[in-house]
C-alpha cells in the first residue's frame, strides 16, 4: 500500500509543503508554502505556492507537512520567481470521476484507500518512504 494519503479539501493560506521531482536524473526535494489559494488568474481549480519549481518538475506531486498529496504541480509563473501552480487534488478527483462517467470504457469509480504512515515521522523519513513512489518520466521526440 502506499505511505500516504490524497487529501481532498482546501488546506490554508500559509500551509507548509514540499516537492519531489526529478529535475535532473536523481530525485529532488523542495520546499514552500501556499501563498494563495487560487491560481492564475484567480482560477479556482489550482492554488499557488511560493516555491522555486524546477524545470521538469511538472506532474510531481505537492505533499502537506504530514505527507499527504494537496496536488500535482503545474505550470509555473515565468515573470515572477517562486509562484508555482498546483491542480488541487480535489479537482484531479472531480475529472477523473467525470472522465469515468463520460466513457464506458473507464473501469470503476475512482477511490483511494490508504492510510498515511507518514504523519509521525520527520521529514526525513518521510522523503526516504515517499521517493519510492515519485517517478522520473522520460519522453523523447
Amino acid at each position: 500500500t502506499i505511505p500516504y494519503d490524497i487529501k481532498r479539501n482546501e488546506d490554508r493560506l500559509g500551509t507548509d509543503v514540499f516537492t519531489l521531482g526529478y529535475p535532473n536524473n536523481d530525485v529532488t526535494y523542495n520546499k514552500g508554502y501556499i501563498s494563495n489559494l487560487k491560481g492564475f488568474d484567480g482560477d479556482t481549480s489550482t492554488f499557488s505556492i511560493f516555491l522555486p519549481a524546477n524545470p521538469c518538475n511538472s506532474g510531481g506531486p505537492v505533499f502537506n507537512k504530514a505527507g499527504d498529496v494537496i496536488g500535482i504541480l503545474s505550470t509555473r509563473e515565468a515573470n515572477a520567481q517562486g509562484v508555482t501552480f498546483v491542480i488541487k487534488s480535489k479537482e484531479i478527483f472531480r475529472m477523473l470521476n467525470q472522465w469515468r462517467d463520460t466513457d464506458s470504457a473507464a473501469i470503476g469509480k475512482i477511490e483511494v484507500s490508504s492510510k498515511n504512515n507518514l504523519k509521525a515521522a520527520n521529514r526525513d523519513e518521510q522523503i526516504g518512504k515517499l521517493e519510492n513512489y515519485v517517478y522520473n518520466v522520460k519522453a523523447y521526440n
